[in-house]
C-alpha cells in the first residue's frame, strides 16, 4: 500500500501539466455525471401520477369535437350542393331568357 502511494506521488510530481489538467477535467465531468445519474435515479423512484381520469375526459371531449366536425362537414356538403343547384338554375334561366352575365353600360 505504501509502495502504491509512493509511486503515485512520484508520478504526480513529474507529470505533464496538460495531462494533469485533462485528468482533473475528466474527474470533474465524472462527478457531474454521477450527480446527474443520482438525480435521474431519484426521479425514476418517484411514482408517476395517475392521469387516466383526465385522459378519459380528454378522449370524450375529442369525440364530441369530432362529432361536431362531422356535422359541420355534412352541413357544408349540403350548402355546396345548394350552391351548385342555384348556379345551374341561373345558367338555365340565362339560357332560356338570353341574358348575359354582364351588366349593361
Amino acid at each position: 500500500m505504501l509502495t502504491l502511494g509512493l509511486s503515485s506521488l512520484l508520478v504526480s510530481c513529474g507529470e505533464d501539466p496538460e495531462l494533469k489538467l485533462r485528468r482533473e477535467t475528466q474527474t470533474r465531468r465524472i462527478v457531474e455525471m454521477e450527480a446527474r445519474i443520482a438525480v435521474l435515479r431519484e426521479r425514476m423512484r418517484t411514482p408517476v401520477p395517475d392521469n387516466s381520469s383526465g385522459l378519459e375526459a380528454a378522449r370524450r371531449a375529442s369525440e364530441v369535437a369530432q362529432e361536431g366536425v362531422r356535422e359541420k362537414e355534412q352541413e357544408l356538403a349540403l350548402l355546396e350542393s345548394a350552391v351548385q343547384r342555384a348556379e345551374q338554375e341561373l345558367a338555365d334561366f340565362e339560357r332560356k331568357h338570353k341574358i348575359s352575365g354582364k351588366a349593361p353600360r
